[in-house]
């Protein structure tokens, strides 16, 4: 959400600290299993912004166009093992499928699962390149790759604002663009 404020220029108010963002979210949803589908419905609407379920195709497109995508996923305890392990021993290595020898599979029954969200940053021709929340000594400064959302099961959601969302100094800002911002710092 921080990083969907960030791109409306001029944005009225200012843009709320990423930090007391992090600890509002957490003190109404806690540190654990906060669904993201409803923290995205609560929030969004107080800032301004709107989201949108979406797959990988979709997740790349937003990426493309500069705006932020979450990136959700469910892994087994034996699962998530294989995951640490992977990127303690390949921290910038691209995670496949064969990696998760543990692997129940999204059928798998009478196996408890621990969702995780990320957030996708950038995607190339043969991998997808996620920002995780723990912090810059794990795996690659905090970065690690995957061949492809099936590998996890990825889920995506978009987070966007629509010009209808923003003030009228915003609009201002917007229709005059980047360019404008850039010759006035």
């Amino acid at each position: 959400m921080h990083m969907a404020m960030k791109r409306i220029l001029g944005r009225e108010g200012g843009y709320p600290d990423f930090y007391e963002l992090r600890d509002e979210l957490i003190s109404m949803y806690g540190v654990q299993s906060a669904n993201v589908g409803e923290v995205l419905r609560e929030v969004c609407p107080k800032y301004r912004l709107r989201y949108q379920e979406t797959d990988e195709r979709g997740a790349r497109s937003a990426v493309a166009e500069k705006r932020p995508v979450i990136a959700m996923f469910q892994l087994s305890d034996t699962e998530l093992g294989d995951f640490h392990k992977f990127y303690r021993r390949n921290p910038r290595g691209m995670l496949r499928k064969v990696h998760l020898k543990h692997s129940t599979g999204p059928q798998g029954t009478g196996t408890e699962l621990r969702g995780h969200a990320v957030v996708l940053t950038s995607f190339n021709s043969i991998s997808l390149r996620l920002m995780n929340s723990w912090g810059s000594d794990w795996a690659d400064g905090g970065f690690f790759r995957v061949q492809n959302a099936a590998v996890l099961g990825l889920s995506f959601y978009d987070v966007f604002w629509d010009e209808q969302d923003l003030l009228s100094p915003e609009i201002e800002a917007y229709r005059r663009g980047p360019e404008q911002k850039s010759r006035r710092n």
